[in-house]
């Protein structure tokens, strides 16, 4: 149901909404207006919502005062939600701030679904505070409605585009990051836990520190960091030229605790191909099946990298994979985690004191500001 909520007449309201086509020209309306007293008003909804059964194949808008409201609101909730239910719209007329706001927590409180508020002006800033989501518009009436909601536009025309593109693609983009970002953390870092089994519960890392430290921060935060903000399942012409696409949207299936789990299960998969794959190759427990030129055997933390690249290309495959909609951006954070990781690879191979000169630089630093001052 659309809501009109204004603090207009109820004359002009009605202007308003058949010059909008909120009020369609076969709609018949239903009015509920001021009466002399709280049981008045009850009797009165409750002749309408017959009126409204009598002909169930006749569609019929509501238009109902600000005091009617208040007064069905707070004795009789449930009664004028049944109103509503009967109706295509309804227009609230006469209006006061706090009205607004005390019709959106009825909606809210008694259908428990998301409300969407929208409004101009200081007196749509409570309104806008109550619904599940405020829309401001910037307009002659001041800037207060659009610094107090969620989102801010120009025109109220761009609330289709906000609601029909922005939402959906906010709703896929959302659930593809916190999907993928659970992957590719449990993926990479429960090797860790596996490794515990084989050094006796110590200390001792799997992963070079420089490799650890930089995972999350320079090898696979750009790739998750595209998904979040530039993902596109359909296109946005596609989108408002065919509404039908978000039927069962509401229940946000993108997004449900199976799905969570099926991707945490593939995380915890893949950490045991890697694990087991580089254990079973470079034989890390003693008596390697890999030789070297000189007779001995790889060492530990070379299969420690070759681990690390493992599970990197198969964290960035997995991301190639789910991605569906592709720029020069994408294809540059698909690119950018193993070229960097190859740089600090052969910098830490070629320069056996990489480490200590890396830990050194601050200690320097610091001694000579000591020295100066």
């Amino acid at each position: 149901v659309v809501w009109m909520i204004t603090g207009d007449k109820q004359e002009t309201a009605i202007i308003i909404g058949r010059s909008c086509s909120l009020i369609e020209s076969s709609a018949k309306l239903l009015i509920a207006s001021d009466a002399t007293d709280e049981q008045h008003t009850i009797d009165q909804v409750t002749k309408l919502i017959h009126q409204a059964e009598d002909d169930s194949f006749q569609e019929y808008s509501l238009v109902i005062t600000g005091s009617a409201s208040d007064t069905i609101i707070q004795k009789a909730p449930v009664l004028f939600m049944k109103l509503v239910s009967k109706v295509h719209s309804v227009i609230a007329c006469q209006v006061t701030p706090l009205q607004k706001a005390q019709i959106v927590l009825c909606i809210k409180q008694q259908t428990k679904a998301v409300c969407l508020a929208i409004g101009d002006g200081a007196n749509d800033v409570s309104m806008i505070h109550t619904a599940s989501i405020g829309v401001g518009i910037w307009g002659k009436e001041g800037t207060q409605a659009a610094r107090s909601a969620d989102y801010a536009i120009r025109q109220f025309r761009h609330l289709s585009r906000l609601v029909m593109v922005h939402g959906r693609y906010s709703m896929i983009r959302n659930a593809l990051l916190i999907k993928y970002s659970f992957y590719k953390n449990f993926a990479f870092f429960l090797t860790q836990f596996l490794f515990a089994f084989w050094n006796s519960y110590s200390a001792q890392t799997l992963y070079d520190d420089y490799f650890l430290a930089c995972f999350n921060a320079l090898f696979c935060s750009l790739p998750a960091a595209m998904m979040g903000g530039l993902e596109k399942d359909v296109p946005e012409d596609f989108i408002m030229s065919h509404p039908e696409v978000h039927r069962g949207l509401d229940k946000c299936p993108h997004f449900q605790v199976r799905d969570l789990i099926m991707w945490l299960v593939f995380g915890f998969w893949n950490s045991l191909v890697f694990f087991f794959v580089a254990f079973g190759t470079f034989g890390a427990t003693g008596g390697g099946t890999i030789i070297q030129n000189n007779g001995d055997t790889v060492s530990f933390w070379t299969m420690s990298s070759y681990l690390t690249v493992y599970a990197m290309l198969t964290i960035h495959a997995t991301y190639f994979m789910i991605c569906r909609y592709w720029t020069w951006l994408n294809w540059f954070a698909l690119f950018q985690g193993p070229v960097f990781f190859v740089i600090l690879w052969i910098i830490e191979s070629f320069a056996p004191n990489f480490g200590s000169l890396y830990w050194s630089i601050p200690v320097v630093c610091s001694q000579n500001l000591l020295w100066l001052t």
